[in-house]
């Protein structure tokens, strides 16, 4: 996945997965929550640099 802030990259991530994964749908919802947390973390960093 690829984070990016008004059009630049801040964050990206490519690597194997480390469990099994039986379907492409189970390993792309794993990497959607993977990018979900990383989009969380972004947030509260800019929230807090706003304050």
């Amino acid at each position: 996945y690829i984070c990016k802030l008004y059009g630049g990259p801040i964050n990206w991530k490519a690597s194997k997965q480390k469990t099994v994964i039986t379907s492409t749908t189970e390993a792309e919802l794993l990497a959607l929550s993977e990018a979900g947390k990383a989009v969380q973390w972004w947030r509260r960093v800019l929230e807090s640099l706003r304050q």
